[in-house]
């Protein structure tokens, strides 16, 4: 009588299995355990896993093929109640039968028994490990299907919940986006750089810091990406099918114009892209600055030595041009000395734009109604191309994606561009206009916090300023500034107060107004 056969058992069963068939690792473990004590086997080790076979990398699995190299020569056989809880990638299965052969080890389950000395026994053991590969494969084609089906009809799905929403139930029980306690926050982030035509990550998140809400910098460039905050979802491409833009579920956020508007912004087409930079105080002019040697851009530094802490502005470049940051910030304070405006001028000024804004009223109705009317074609070529691509199949797939992508590429410029018309208001090409700001312009710079501070330089000085000994070179003020200031020093009490369209100020052409630095 020969000696006792030994064994190790392994039972698996995802989540998902146990939960639709009750499949339960301790039904398998009484089964195997009932089949080797019929058959004689010894139980040297059991091991399980809770984790999908479409991998090996599996906890449980990991320590069976440890503990049979540890044991190698002791172990005869590996059981399983089925061929696919061994694992559903037929690849790897069948190379890890291969190497616990090897091992002298051999692969059986008790419901598909093989009998490795028939001829046809590779063919069978290649079929029992096929067929759960292609039942893996094919459930996860019809949730793939299905989850494509169900964004189609405006169905979001994530792993977390995008702020400024939260997950609710409706009606049918299915879950649902609904704006939470943070849409506001989301609004403020896409209004923030729609208004500014800047993407200044550090100011966003110091004005939102303020509500006690903590975002890292990409996944705020994520936020404003993102079309579902347009209550819209993003379907991707798969085989014949295009990616599309579809209508969501949920309520959006913003409005669409105000979305296209930040992707402008965001892909660089309008004027004023800053990058976010962390700048104290002592070195407020950082980049306003060139050098007077070379005309690069002047950086700013901070340097230790005598028992203090220094800042300069200085040049990269091997010209060592190099400047105390406070000697050129005292200078600065001097220039914005020089700039006095008279009251009475500055109402002057705001009655002319308010006088402008009315006329220009009209014609901007008429440029909206104009783009309201192109993007009705627009979207109106895009529903004729979408029923001739999916119901008479006239257009090759290659040349629907290309012209639905220029249609919608179009679309988004109009959206912009009413959206500018919109929000459009003469007012806010010369904002702030504050009489107590622009009457004493030092003392309110000086009150400023840094951000403030820099958008003031940039306004007042479009073009970048050269430090020369204890004194800036030649100074180019804003336009519109330095018209105020000339008819501030002109204007005698009783020109002020005649009829704006008489004074000088009404028939000249205003300029471009303040912009941060770019």
């Amino acid at each position: 009588m020969g000696s006792q056969k030994t064994a190790v058992i392994y039972t698996r069963v995802s989540t998902e299995e146990q939960a639709e068939s009750g499949y339960s690792l301790r039904d398998q473990e009484s089964r195997l355990r009932s089949f080797c004590e019929r058959e004689n086997i010894q139980v040297l080790e059991h091991f399980q896993d809770s984790h999908s076979g479409k991998t090996f990398n599996r906890p449980g699995f990991n320590s069976l093929i440890t503990y049979c190299k540890k044991n190698n020569g002791k172990v005869d056989f590996l059981y399983t109640t089925k061929v696919d809880r061994l694992g559903r990638n037929v690849l790897e299965a069948l190379s890890t039968v291969q190497k616990l052969k090897e091992q002298g080890i051999q692969f059986q389950s008790i419901e598909q028994p093989m009998d490795y000395s028939s001829p046809e026994a590779f063919l069978m053991q290649v079929l029992y490990h096929t067929l759960p590969d292609v039942e893996n494969q094919r459930r996860a084609k019809n949730i793939k299907s299905g989850m494509r089906r169900a964004q189609k009809e405006g169905r979001f799905f994530a792993r977390i919940t995008p702020l400024g929403y939260v997950k609710e139930r409706d009606h049918k029980g299915k879950p649902i986006y609904v704006p939470g306690d943070k849409a506001d926050t989301i609004r403020r982030i896409f209004n923030e750089v729609a208004t500014n035509e800047v993407v200044n990550i550090n100011a966003i998140r110091k004005s939102i810091g303020t509500k006690g809400i903590f975002i890292i910098r990409s996944n705020i460039y994520k936020i404003l990406r993102n079309p579902f905050y347009m209550g819209k979802i993003f379907v991707k491409a798969d085989g014949d099918e295009p990616e599309e833009l579809v209508e969501g579920l949920h309520e959006g956020l913003i409005t669409q114009e105000l979305f296209y508007k930040v992707q402008e912004v965001l892909d660089g087409k309008n004027r004023n892209y800053s990058k976010s930079v962390d700048i104290t105080e002592e070195q407020i002019q950082k980049g306003f600055l060139l050098c007077k040697r070379c005309g690069r851009v002047l950086m700013a530094s901070t340097s230790s030595g005598n028992g203090g802490k220094y800042n300069y502005y200085h040049c990269i470049s091997s010209c060592g041009e190099r400047v105390r940051a406070e000697k050129v910030n005292l200078a600065l304070l001097g220039e914005l000395q020089k700039i006095n405006i008279r009251p009475e001028v500055l109402e002057l000024f705001q009655m002319i734009l308010e006088e402008n804004l009315c006329k220009n009223a009209g014609e901007r109705k008429i440029k909206i109604s104009a783009i309201e009317k192109s993007i009705a074609e627009v979207e109106n070529q895009l529903l004729q191309i979408d029923k001739e691509h999916y119901l008479s199949k006239t257009i090759p797939v290659d040349s629907y994606n290309r012209l639905k992508e220029s249609l919608n590429k179009n679309l988004n410029t109009l959206s912009a561009k009413k959206f500018d018309l919109d929000s459009g208001n003469l007012l806010k090409e010369f904002p702030n206009l504050d009489h107590n700001i622009l009457s004493n312009l030092p003392f309110f710079f000086k009150k400023a916090d840094v951000g403030t501070k820099r958008e003031i330089i940039g306004s007042i000085f479009p073009e970048k300023l050269v430090f020369d000994s204890d004194s800036y070179r030649t100074i180019k003020r804003n336009s519109v500034l330095e018209l105020l200031v000339n008819d501030s020093k002109g204007f005698s009490m009783a020109e002020i107060k005649k009829s704006p369209q008489k004074g000088d100020l009404s028939t000249k052409v205003l300029p471009g107004g303040f912009e941060p630095p770019t």
